[in-house]
């Protein structure tokens, strides 16, 4: 009884705080944001904005991008920036603001802070693995690291709720910031589903999404598709892959993505370090509803389908 008071007047003093900060924000309370200095912002050669649903491998491809000397990663955060205008990149397209959303990206990713307010990758649950955690330990010591050349922000679905819901014109936004990418893990969209319903995560979907992991599958694949339409318009701004393609040749290229360059030495460690969790139980109903599913979105890409339906296929052979 204890623990369950004290975790009631946590979570209430939690939302207070917000209340008070959104009243701050909609007065124009919130102090002025810096921006990223020239220098600084010369050097840095993309931003990089997770989309997609959560539990989907975004931590842990966000921790394992952290391990690159070149790359800086932000955990969540997104009430501040969806909140300020002056953070804001997808509602005000100018210069002005992308460097301040820049900045505080950088320097708030240095926060040893967890949760939804935002911080430090190393406060995720993916650095309960001992050996992410030296390997970025070895990484700060590293006196030969360069200059940040990669900004990394895991918001993943909280971002894509944001474009959608406000129809934020990519083509306009894209051509207004060079320097921005999107990144989508995919994992086995079955696991997707149950991890999101066993979370209470299913709540974040668009739409009424019903407790139940056939409901929420549809929901992960309808935001495979989306991306896969905004990646086929946009193939240099937009990079999915698979969970199981995740060998030293898809970090190459990740990193090629986001112009960090050629580190044969990240890309082996990253491959190394990737542990994935072995997938859920899935019955028939559940992998036929999915391969219903991948042939009713994706009639158009068959290469991109039949990649999809691997997930099914690895289910039914185990």
């Amino acid at each position: 009884m204890a623990k369950l008071a004290i975790r009631a007047l946590v979570s209430g003093t939690g939302r207070l705080k917000r209340a008070g900060y959104l009243l701050r924000a909609k007065l124009g309370l919130v102090p002025h944001r810096s921006e990223m200095s020239s220098d600084d912002f010369e050097t840095l050669q993309t931003v990089c904005v997770f989309l997609g649903p959560y539990r989907n491998l975004t931590t842990l491809t966000a921790s394992l991008l952290s391990l690159h000397p070149n790359c800086q990663v932000f955990n969540h955060g997104g009430l501040e920036i969806f909140t300020e205008t002056q953070l804001n990149p997808f509602a005000d397209f100018s210069d002005h603001t992308f460097k301040r959303f820049c900045h505080y990206v950088q320097e708030r990713s240095n926060d040893d802070v967890g949760g939804d307010r935002g911080g430090s990758i190393t406060e995720s649950h993916a650095f309960g693995d001992q050996a992410i955690r030296d390997a970025y330990d070895s990484r700060q010591l590293d006196e030969s690291q360069d200059s940040i050349r990669t900004l990394v922000w895991k918001e993943s679905l909280m971002t894509t709720n944001y474009l959608r819901q406000r129809n934020v014109n990519l083509a306009e936004l894209l051509h207004a910031n060079a320097k921005l990418r999107f990144l989508m893990p995919i994992r086995n969209p079955m696991d997707c589903a149950v991890s999101n319903c066993k979370t209470g995560h299913r709540k974040r979907f668009l739409g009424r999404v019903q407790n139940d992991p056939f409901h929420v599958l549809a929901a992960v694949v309808r935001e495979i598709q989306w991306f896969q339409q905004l990646k086929s318009e946009y193939p240099n701004r937009f990079f999915s892959f698979f969970q199981y393609e995740l060998e030293a040749g898809k970090f190459h290229e990740i990193a090629e993505f986001l112009q960090l360059g050629s580190d044969q030495r990240w890309s082996v460690q990253a491959a190394r370090l990737c542990r994935i969790k072995p997938s859920y139980d899935h019955d028939e109903k559940m992998i036929s509803h999915f391969r219903e599913l991948v042939i009713r979105h994706f009639t158009s890409d068959s290469e991109f389908a039949a990649k999809l339906s691997l997930f099914a296929d690895a289910t039914v052979a185990s």
